[in-house]
């Protein structure tokens, strides 16, 4: 093990020790020994650990960039998806609207059974949109992409208050009520 370091390993040294690295794995890793790392530290002025909070927030920081950049392309993939899922839908709609035909009399022509044949395929073509719509929503609310705001879910109930009788007259009707109930 030799003492003497090359500017990028004395670099190195100085990250991973402010950093609070382990001594020994310090001199493990740099392949010096402990005593190497002190007389550097002690002549350089490092303190063991002293950027430790600094690297985490950075680290914290990086950490949440990506997770952010990830929820971002997981949104553009749903996204993508849904759309082709929908001009899926959309054209095998338009098929089955030509299957009808394009004129007044060619749609008035048409026999019972296939406008039956026709309106069942409709029907499910719009189901399958229905459930394309609940999964791309479910998926970004799975993501944290449409959380609702905190004043969303507060609901107010109404509040009837009878202003026109005076309150006499509420407490004597309360008085009829209690009396009808007991009879």
């Amino acid at each position: 093990m030799s003492s003497r370091l090359t500017p990028k390993q004395l670099a190195k040294l100085e990250l991973l020790y402010k950093r609070g690295e382990k001594v020994d794995e310090i001199a493990h890793r740099l392949r010096v020994t402990r005593k190497t790392v002190f007389n550097h530290a002690a002549k350089n002025g490092w303190s063991h650990g002293e950027k430790r909070k600094e690297y985490g927030k950075e680290i914290i920081a990086r950490q949440e960039e990506m997770l952010i950049k990830s929820d971002m392309e997981k949104s553009d993939e749903i996204k993508d998806s849904f759309l082709k899922k929908i001009n899926m839908l959309e054209n095998m709609m338009n098929a089955t609207l030509r299957g009808l035909g394009t004129t007044p009399d060619e749609i008035r022509s048409i026999k019972k059974q296939e406008a039956d044949r026709i309106f069942s395929i409709m029907k499910n073509l719009k189901i399958a949109s229905e459930i394309s719509q609940i999964h791309y929503d479910s998926a970004r609310r799975a993501l944290g992409l449409d959380q609702k705001q905190e004043d969303d879910d507060l609901e107010l109930l109404p509040i009837n208050i009878n202003v026109t009788q005076p309150l006499k007259n509420i407490e004597e009707n309360s008085e009829d009520d209690q009396n009808a109930d007991s009879s």
